[in-house]
């Protein structure tokens, strides 16, 4: 179960994000700031002409929505077809299949037959005690030398115990401060091959999710077996936790040039004022997808403890990141259809993708709304490109909006309570089964959206 910091390359002139009450949200040289607490002059204008209007960016390319199905367990081909069925109308699906599960060698050429890029989840300096097939990743950090032939390689406490992390995860020394194995290698080169054997020489993948990639370790550790334990925040434990997912990632790109990277957001990635600027060179540019995972719909989610507005303005930090983007993960029941919009046109406020689960376990079905094709009557992608740029300040009475070239995104956020506003001539909303009192098919001169809830509506 995935829970991970990233850190790749931060730019000095981070987007702020203005609330209707005229507050800032964090930011640098290109912060944003209201100038009336219930609308945004610039963009206020409600004839017909404003609510398509012309782009006014050159063209990203990008057709939207993005979608990002999360799924857990084995995928057999004859046995959950539905679930394969599932997962290949999306965009992009991180899936996880464990070793010694068969199925994936004809399940995941079936999703990517149907567009859909799939990457396998892998570990990395975070592995589990699994037992049966895992014995082998295990036997091997427990049977090898640390450093100066001492200890394993495991990351150790200065008494010897093992360093353990969420889920009760061990924690790998990946330093190149151990001693190599009988063939000359060490952690990062050894499991490139040894996840070869078990996930790439029957199966085609477009990628990796890798967990655990953080700019700095998530505990103190004994790195050098020295009887010092180094905290997080330790220069050289940066280093040498730094210069170990270089590595991994230099030799995963050396054996799979065409690989692609999802890297997990959690923790300390959504927090640039815990985080240096001077991230290593080696990070910067070698991820194509980052996941911002349950963002909302926890007790511990952003949302919870810091508000919607700081989920986007962390969005839209990390988001160009990525070379393709960021996915927005939200939790909540399979049928919370308003939490299903809340996040879609959360998500729809920048480039990114959007992904939904129940829970943590993605064991269950990935959803597929009406929102995400018109309830079957379009394609994936019937909201085209974008006529706005990605969004840094709300529109009207603290509801934001963005308008594409196949529909207007509008979103309520936490804490701004129930809100009507007027949205001009020309829009309807779409018919859709799930909600049908919200997706009604009918023209819509204004809206009224409760907290916590968005809605996409269409030309009529």
């Amino acid at each position: 179960m995935p829970r991970s910091d990233v850190e790749v390359f931060f730019s000095s002139t981070t987007p702020a994000f203005a609330r209707p009450d005229g507050a800032v949200i964090s930011g640098g040289a290109s912060a944003v700031t209201a100038s009336n607490p219930t609308s945004n002059p610039a963009d206020v204008d409600l004839t017909g002409a404003d609510i398509f209007g012309t782009a006014g960016t050159v063209s990203t390319g990008i057709q939207f929505p993005r979608l990002c199905a999360v799924q857990y367990g084995a995928l057999d081909r004859n046995n959950d077809a539905d679930k394969i069925a599932a997962i290949a109308k999306y965009d992009l699906a991180y899936i996880q299949y464990a070793v010694g599960q068969t199925g994936s060698g004809t399940s995941v050429p079936q999703m990517r037959a149907d567009g859909c890029k799939v990457l396998q989840y892998v570990a990395f300096q975070e592995m589990y005690e699994r037992g049966g097939a895992y014995n082998t990743y295990q036997d091997k950090l427990d049977g090898e030398l640390g450093p100066n032939g001492v200890g394993d390689w495991n990351l150790r406490d200065v008494a010897g115990n093992k360093i353990q992390d969420f889920g009760g995860a061990d924690l790998v020394n990946i330093s190149d401060l151990t001693t190599a194995d009988g063939d000359g290698k060490r952690w990062p080169e050894w499991l490139v091959g040894q996840y070869d054997t078990d996930f790439n020489n029957h199966v085609a993948y477009d990628g990796v999710f890798i967990d655990v990639f953080g700019i700095q370790p998530r505990q103190s550790g004994d790195w050098q077996e020295d009887g010092v334990e180094e905290h997080p925040t330790d220069p050289n434990a940066i280093i040498w936790y730094t210069e170990g997912h270089i590595d991994f990632l230099a030799r995963w790109r050396a054996a799979h040039p065409s690989s692609e990277f999802l890297i997990g957001c959690n923790s300390g990635w959504m927090d640039a004022s815990a985080i240096p600027l001077n991230v290593p060179s080696g990070y910067q540019g070698s991820m194509q997808y980052g996941l911002m995972e349950a963002v909302a719909g926890l007790g511990s989610s952003f949302e919870t403890w810091s508000g919607w507005e700081t989920i986007l303005n962390e969005y839209a930090r990390i988001n160009p990141m990525f070379t393709e983007g960021v996915a927005l993960h939200f939790i909540g029941s399979l049928t919370d259809w308003q939490m299903v919009r809340y996040g879609l046109c959360t998500a729809l406020m920048q480039n990114g993708f959007f992904a939904y689960s129940q829970d943590l376990s993605y064991a269950v079905n990935p959803i597929w709304a009406d929102e995400f094709d018109l309830a079957g009557t379009a394609t994936s992608k019937y909201l085209g490109e974008q006529v706005d740029d990605p969004q840094t300040t709300f529109w009207l009475q603290g509801v934001w909006r963005r308008r594409f070239a196949g529909g207007v995104a509008f979103v309520n956020p936490k804490d701004n309570g129930p809100q009507t506003v007027a949205v001009g001539p020309g829009l309807k909303s779409f018919f859709g089964p799930q909600d049908s009192t919200t997706n009604n098919g009918l023209s819509k001169s204004s809206i009224t959206l409760q907290e916590r809830d968005g809605i996409i509506l269409v030309p009529e």
